[in-house]
């Protein structure tokens, strides 16, 4: 077993049995993970405070199997709740398992970055980027389809739920 401690933003975390948590981080070394921490839920965990969403924290995981496990994780700071659609952009765009720096400079500032320069890290820069349909200016960026879209066609081809806003 792999044994490995870094900083991490934590992302997102899904419920997944009565005790278990699976929670998306991005680490300073490893990049975008998904992890299992066993017994999170619990009222008796020393985890379940440590890995709320926004919350920065030193983690320790171990690579069993598939899934790395979260053995420890210590919170050092938290993220503006403005940085919500940050985590959510990094999640749903930056690949798994590779580090990178401008990236983690971003997300880890006090002062949360606009979406374009989060998406302009993750190779979806939209400074000379058009609507797919009908060729305008793009005001949105869809999560689900990758393309970007005006106000007009953002309504006719996409949900806006899995859109942001530019």
């Amino acid at each position: 077993m792999l044994e490995q401690v870094t900083q991490a933003i934590v992302l997102d975390k899904e419920f997944t049995t009565d005790a278990h948590v699976r929670v998306h981080l991005f680490t300073k070394d490893s990049g975008k993970i998904l992890a299992k921490a066993v017994s999170a839920r619990k009222i008796t965990s020393k985890l379940g405070a440590h890995l709320e969403p926004l919350s920065m924290s030193t983690v320790r995981f171990v690579q069993k199997n598939h899934l790395p496990m979260l053995i420890d994780a210590l919170r050092f700071d938290k993220l503006p709740l403005t940085s919500l659609i940050n985590a959510r952009i990094v999640r749903e765009l930056a690949p798994e398992w590779e580090p990178d720096e401008d990236l983690w400079a971003l997300l880890s500032q006090k002062v949360p970055p606009a979406p374009q320069a989060l998406l302009a890290v993750l190779g979806y820069d939209p400074t000379f980027a058009a609507c797919e349909w009908c060729g305008g200016n793009p005001d949105y960026f869809s999560f689900r389809t990758q393309l970007f879209l005006c106000n007009n066609c953002v309504l006719a081809h996409a949900a806006v739920a899995d859109c942001v806003r530019l």
